[in-house]
């Protein structure tokens, strides 16, 4: 499609996708760089506070009556909450799953979110119908899928074992999949951004008192300063990019584009990992990466705009 004639809908729509995936990106380096001096509940705690904060000073400056609108719909509130259990309870499973796996099969088991969550769509929601037609999409997803499973093999030992941890990893995959059909549900009928702040704020709060039990808070006041400020910083920046943009990505373009934006993400995060980190990347893991990379850009920049 020419730029130039381009629906101002769908510029818009590949701008957020592009935004998402690059910023989206830079949430995992900023996290992998917090691990040096706090565990994951306090981390998560202080983020999710950050970003609660931020999104909903947002929110009363700039969507006050749209936020007056959700408050006064108790079915809406609930659903919320429900929501933000389903975002929280993920996290458990899936450090108890890692635990008790080899990466390369929690990744693998991972993968099946995808096909499953993107299924799920396309039956429930006659909008996510027409994101998968044409030989675009279905080049660019099996050249996707099969890029992701060829780099996630390709970065260490693929013995599949059964444990316990196959169990905790499906079911975190099982609820990630019905956290991202509710969000659907939810930005539909609400304005993104407040449905953002609100599960944010609940998240923060049970995030907070996992971290009272199973972290160490003390830890924030014993740690470098500058440390604090990337900690709280990119909690604002991340929940911005991973909770508000993303719930505007899934109402505008739906949720296979949300998906496939995900896919292309660490792909993104192997490469700033590589000049922030001195990491190295493998050439299969580079080629399976520019492969992933062409097969979600068929997907992605190559189709008409849903936008609500």
């Amino acid at each position: 499609m020419n730029i130039a004639h381009a629906n101002p809908a769908l510029i818009r729509q590949r701008a957020c996708v592009a935004a998402y995936t690059l910023g989206g990106s830079l949430i995992v380096i900023l996290q992998r760089f917090l691990t040096f001096s706090y565990d994951s509940f306090t981390i998560n705690a202080c983020r999710f506070l950050a970003g609660a904060l931020t999104l909903l000073a947002i929110v009363v400056v700039f969507r006050r009556a749209a936020l007056a609108d959700v408050l006064r719909r108790p079915a809406q509130l609930r659903n919320i909450a429900i929501l933000s259990l389903l975002g929280f309870a993920p996290q458990a499973l899936i450090v108890e799953g890692i635990a008790r796996v080899p990466a390369v099969v929690a990744g693998l088991i991972g993968l099946l979110g995808l096909p499953l969550s993107i299924g799920l769509a396309v039956a429930i929601f006659p909008d996510e119908r027409r994101a998968v037609r044409g030989t675009g999409f279905v080049i660019g997803s099996v050249l996707a899928l099969g890029a992701t499973i060829g780099l996630t093999l390709s970065q260490q030992d693929s013995t599949v074992e059964y444990s316990t941890g196959v169990v905790y990893m499906l079911l975190a995959t099982l609820i990630g999949v019905l956290s991202i059909l509710l969000t659907k549900r939810l930005v539909i009928t609400s304005d993104p951004l407040c449905v953002s702040s609100l599960n944010t704020g609940i998240s923060s709060v049970l995030f907070f008192v996992a971290a009272l039990v199973w972290g160490d808070l003390s830890s924030v006041a014993t740690a470098p300063p500058v440390n604090t400020l990337i900690l709280f910083g990119s909690g604002a920046y991340g929940l911005l990019i991973g909770g508000a943009l993303y719930m505007v990505i899934v109402r505008q373009a739906g949720i296979v584009i949300a998906r496939f934006a995900d896919l292309a993400m660490p792909v993104f995060t192997g490469l700033f990992g590589m000049i922030l980190f001195q990491e190295t990347l493998s050439p299969a893991q580079m080629a399976f990466g520019a492969a992933l990379l062409l097969g979600c850009g068929l997907i992605l920049f190559q189709r008409g705009s849903t936008a609500l």
